[in-house]
């Protein structure tokens, strides 16, 4: 008898591990992804700040080379926190500021002064990330 209630106490030990153990399991997998979910909403929060930036230029009309300019600089600086490789385009020729000198960049916005332009396109990768945006000469 004192053999039965020992396997007994054994017995209900093993089921009450099981039953902790489970419920471990069970917050371990929710947990996991409430914090999925959270990582996918801030990814897709930063994505669609940085799109806002382009896609104020969508349908504006009147677009100067500064602009453009300030816009390359911004796709440098914030695209590659998000692994973006956005380019800007006027008249379909890439815009590398990382190519042009102090002078040349002086040059550059002198000859485009009085010239206005406009957005043609913006396209996007994969995940969505503007990843080319094209300006045209008005």
């Amino acid at each position: 008898m004192e053999n039965a209630t020992k396997a007994l106490m054994i017995a209900a030990g093993v089921l009450l591990a099981l039953l902790i153990l489970s419920a471990a399991v069970v917050l371990y997998v929710s947990l996991q992804k409430n914090t999925n979910s959270y990582v996918e909403k801030v990814e897709s929060t930063k994505i669609s700040q940085y799109n806002s930036r382009f896609e104020a230029y969508r349908d504006k009309r009147e677009v100067t080379i500064t602009e453009i300019f300030s816009l390359v600089n911004y796709a440098d600086e914030r695209g590659s926190e998000l692994g973006a490789n956005t380019t800007v385009k006027i008249n379909n020729s890439l815009i590398n500021l990382h190519n042009l000198g102090y002078q040349d960049k002086i040059n550059y916005i002198k000859t485009c002064v009085d010239i206005n332009f406009y957005c043609d396109s913006i396209s996007y990768d994969t995940r969505g990330i503007a990843n080319e945006i094209v300006f045209k000469q008005n």
